[in-house]
């Protein structure tokens, strides 16, 4: 069973989006779905995720009319089956560890 889903909403963010994602599949915590919600981007945000998709862990929706980050975070909920979700914008970086050690606490804190 996967521990944690993530959830990225995304638009107009082919400035940062690689670095967000690189920042993801670099976790030293592996058990994690990515759920990259594009939100009616106008820029090359859409092809630069299609490149990471061949990681089965990684999941793209597109959503034609732009509704928000709020709008986008709340679709890809309904969605999540894993145990915990971790939300990251589209222009964050998290540290190699972000992961195991969040679960780690709550695992250890109920």
């Amino acid at each position: 069973m996967i521990n944690v889903d993530i959830i990225l909403p995304a638009y107009n963010s082919g400035k940062y989006i690689e670095e967000t994602l690189n920042s993801i599949i670099d976790q030293s915590f592996t058990n994690w779905n990515l759920i990259v919600i594009d939100d009616a981007s106008t820029d090359n945000t859409a092809n630069l995720i299609k490149k990471y998709l061949e990681d089965k862990r990684i999941r793209l929706i597109k959503i034609k009319k732009n509704k928000g980050a709020g709008f986008c975070r709340n679709f890809c909920l309904r969605h999540a089956q894993s145990k915990y979700v971790a939300f990251i914008d589209s222009d964050d970086i998290w540290s190699k560890n972000k992961l195991k050690e969040q679960v780690k606490f709550m695992d250890d804190n109920d």
